[in-house]
């Protein structure tokens, strides 16, 4: 196990979070899930996961949540479906990208793309959209806590979950980008090495 320190949030915030998920149950899956993963002393346990279970049900989960009126396609490339990670980190990580999607193409009911990849070294998430785009000025500040784009007024959310993502991916040390097209879409991009400190997981 690898123990690291995530805090990120004040006492406030989460409150405003919890009290914000009771009103809006849409907001549920997007908050409480990994409160407790981000909040608190945290040691990375990593554990043989089965990829490709565990992306069926972060789907699963977020079409018996949300009433889902956008397809989501799902592509699992790789010859291995066991990959040695920590799931309170990766599903979380999972889950947020995929409401994000499932918010901002809702009203315009285009299928969101999930690719999982796993190679020798790595593992790569994929997930995009052909929603409502984020625009240029906003693209700097997608993973700072709380920040909202200009265009996203009418769509309910509270402001954490790319945050909450990055957190992750940085404990797990990968990397996340983006590319988004106002009016277009985005492509959330996650690559979680299978090595920590240099040294192979297995």
């Amino acid at each position: 196990m690898i123990a690291q320190t995530i805090s990120f949030l004040s006492k406030a915030n989460l409150e405003t979070i919890k009290s914000e998920s009771v009103s809006k149950p849409k907001n549920v899956i997007e908050n409480f899930p990994i409160i407790k993963a981000t909040t608190q002393e945290f040691e990375l346990n990593l554990i043989s996961l089965n990829l490709h279970k565990l992306c069926l049900d972060a789907i699963q989960e977020i079409e018996t949540t949300i009433n889902l009126e956008v397809p989501i396609e799902f592509t699992f490339i790789g010859q291995n479906n066991n990959v040695n990670l920590d799931a309170k980190l990766i599903y979380p990580i999972l889950l947020n990208l995929l409401v994000n999607a499932v918010k901002y193409s809702q009203k315009l009911k285009n299928k969101i793309n999930l690719k999982a990849t796993v190679a020798a070294n790595s593992v790569t998430f994929t997930v995009e959209d052909r929603g409502i785009g984020i625009p240029a000025g906003d693209q700097a500040y997608v993973f700072k806590s709380f920040y909202r784009g200009q265009n996203t007024d009418e769509i309910i959310g509270s402001g954490i979950g790319l945050t909450i993502v990055k957190r992750c991916v940085d404990l797990h040390q990968g990397q996340i980008s983006f590319e988004s097209t106002l009016g277009k879409g985005s492509k959330f991009t996650v690559c979680i090495p299978l090595t920590i400190n240099n040294v192979m997981i297995n």
